[in-house]
């Protein structure tokens, strides 16, 4: 441990960041704190530590750095996680006093906004927190620099509604469910998300500016024939996050509709086919079984939620058939209504449900205009 004895009139921050300079790499959440920190000079930092850097911290916890280098993403340039100090440093290079202020009044202001994307509870209108929940189920967060400005157009320019909030982020959810069927490659998705906000004229109605945007043929988002013809062939089993697989399975058990709401985060994945082809499977599916095992086996023509997995397992379509009949999911009760599950079948319901996905997950604007 090293102590060292500070003059009356020396910058505790300053001398921090000298040292830093030869010494332990830091986070990039402290360097920026030091950053502001020493920018207001030690009376002014102590209260801005207090009231504003301190609720921070409290707020986001282990998330404060993601958050950081989104907050900076949103204003449109591109930078690397490792490089949010250098481009905070960059900005406050001239700032004083009230401008520094003013500077961590915002930061604190779009943390609190950052921090109702991942806990959604906190979001108070109720559509736009279930889409935002829809969405961080996806797993991503290139989205997010982006609607920390649909954020601030609602919450501060009164440019944006509620209602149209929610639209754009499930369109943004269908964006990528999509591509994600279509194995569009996402390494373009950071920068596309990153200047959407900029490249959009804010002229016109900003659901339809958006749409507009994404539907662009650089953006890549499937059309409904071809999400439909990819939807079926895919294997989400395999190709997708656990995640993933379940927000989309989730989503098309509710398309069936419920009087009552039916709890599915206990259910699991099952296999209609099962993943081991028995002689009873073989004679069910029919000449070349095999290699129609291969091919549909994990793609969602053959999923269905259950809470009887192990149960299940390997047992025979009559077996099946009887606890799915009994079954309180919608979609798998209504395979129940097939009294074989041939190859045939199989690919009818991957259609079925193709179409369904189509609805959920509406696709871009078409080349006239039209949605």
């Amino acid at each position: 441990m090293v102590s060292i004895t500070l003059g009356p009139n020396d910058n505790p921050y300053r001398v921090f960041e000298s040292l830093n300079a030869t010494g332990l790499e830091l986070r990039q959440i402290d360097l920026i704190r030091n950053l502001f920190m020493m920018k207001l000079g030690v009376k002014r930092a102590e209260h801005a530590y207090t009231t504003l850097w301190l609720p921070m911290e409290n707020l986001l916890g282990e998330r404060f750095e993601a958050f950081a280098h989104d907050y900076y993403l949103k204003d449109g340039v591109f930078m690397r996680a490792d490089d949010t100090y250098t481009n905070a440093k960059s900005r406050l290079e001239n700032a004083e006093g009230g401008e520094v202020v003013a500077a961590l009044e915002d930061m604190t202001w779009f943390a609190d906004r950052w921090a109702r994307i991942y806990r959604t509870s906190c979001e108070p209108h109720k559509s736009l927190a279930r889409s935002l929940t829809s969405l961080k189920r996806f797993g991503t967060d290139t989205p997010y620099p982006f609607i920390l400005n649909l954020f601030s157009a609602r919450d501060r320019d009164g440019t944006l509604t509620s209602e149209q909030f929610a639209e754009i982020v499930r369109m943004i959810e269908g964006f990528l469910v999509r591509r994600m069927f279509a194995n569009v490659p996402t390494n373009q998705l950071n920068r596309l998300f990153i200047r959407l906000w900029h490249q959009l004229p804010h002229s016109d109605d900003p659901v339809i500016e958006v749409r507009r945007a994404l539907s662009e043929p650089s953006r890549r988002w499937p059309t409904d024939d071809a999400f439909r013809d990819s939807f079926v062939h895919y294997p989400l089993y395999t190709d997708s996050q656990p995640f993933q697989r379940r927000l989309v399975l989730d989503r098309l058990e509710r398309s069936y509709g419920h009087r009552e709401a039916v709890a599915l985060t206990d259910l699991q994945i099952e296999h209609i086919v099962p993943q081991t082809l028995t002689d009873d499977w073989r004679r069910m599916l029919g000449p070349g079984s095999d290699a129609l095992h291969q091919h549909w086996l994990h793609t969602p023509g053959n999923l269905t939620l259950t809470g009887y997995n192990p149960e299940l397992s390997n047992a025979p379509w009559p077996d099946k058939r009887e606890y799915y009949a009994a079954s309180n999911v919608s979609m798998t009760r209504a395979v129940a209504d097939n009294t074989t599950f041939s190859a045939d079948v199989l690919a009818a319901r991957g259609q079925d449900l193709a179409q369904r996905a189509v609805r959920i997950w509406p696709g871009p604007q078409a080349a006239d205009g039209s949605s």
